[in-house]
C-alpha cells in the first residue's frame, strides 16, 4: 500500500522527462549557435556556466521548498535573492574575472546554504 503512494504517477514522469529533453536541447542548442555565430569560447563558458549554475541553485531551492510555495513572502524574498544574484554575477563577468571551477562550485555551496538558513529560520521548512 505504502509503495503505490511512494511512486510517481506515469504523467509526473512524462513531465520530468520533457523538461530534461527542453533543458538539454536548449543547452545542446545554445553551444552550436555559439560555436556557428563564432563567439570566442572564453566569453561563451562563463556566461553559459553562470546560467547552469543559477538554474541549477533556484531550481533546487524551489523545489526543495513546496512546503511554503504558498506564503507570498517565500516568492518576494526569493525573487530578491534573486535579483541580488543575478546583478552580482552579472557585474563580476562583466569585469573580465575568470570564474574558476572551484569558485562557482564554492559560490553554489554558499547560496544554497544562506537559502536553506533563511528557509528553515522564517519558516521552519
Amino acid at each position: 500500500m505504502r509503495d503505490a503512494l511512494v511512486k510517481p504517477r506515469p504523467s509526473k514522469r512524462l513531465r520530468d522527462l520533457g523538461v530534461y529533453v527542453l533543458v538539454s536541447v536548449i543547452c545542446v542548442g545554445s553551444i552550436i549557435l555559439a560555436a556557428t555565430e563564432g563567439v570566442p569560447e572564453q566569453k561563451f563558458l562563463p556566461w553559459f556556466g553562470f546560467v547552469l549554475f543559477t538554474l541549477f541553485l533556484f531550481g533546487q531551492f524551489i523545489l526543495k521548498s513546496k512546503r511554503v510555495w504558498e506564503k507570498k513572502s517565500f516568492w518576494l524574498v526569493t525573487g530578491l535573492f534573486f535579483v541580488v544574484h543575478v546583478v552580482t554575477f552579472i557585474k563580476l563577468l562583466h569585469s573580465g574575472h575568470q570564474v574558476s571551477g572551484g569558485e562557482w562550485l564554492l559560490a553554489v555551496v554558499v547560496e544554497m546554504a544562506v537559502l536553506i538558513v533563511f528557509r528553515k529560520t522564517v519558516y521552519g521548512a
